[in-house]
């Protein structure tokens, strides 16, 4: 399996740093979903599917996620990265 790409989320990738040292160590792109409350969304996935508003974790996720809207892309071009058309010194 060839993977081209690392999809992150969460509190932590809100560092650019952070984001950098990831596609350093490997050597992919990073796409940042531009999410940062990813645990809070997975506990509302849950609780809706036990309360009865979706009858399956899955169809709760599709829902949930495809809200958001932000995508924020990290990639090494081997001079530096691009963070959202900007090449940043890497």
């Amino acid at each position: 399996m060839d993977i081209s790409e690392i999809y992150v989320n969460g509190g932590l990738t809100n560092s650019d740093i952070f984001n950098k040292i990831q596609c350093s160590v490997y050597g992919k792109r990073i796409i940042r979903r531009g999410k940062t409350d990813a645990t809070a969304r997975g506990a509302l996935m849950i609780a809706a599917t036990i309360l009865g508003m979706y009858t399956e974790i899955e169809t709760a996720f599709a829902k949930i996620m495809s809200q958001n809207e932000e995508k924020n892309i990290l990639s090494r071009d081997g001079i530096g990265f691009i963070f959202m058309n900007r090449r940043v010194k890497g």
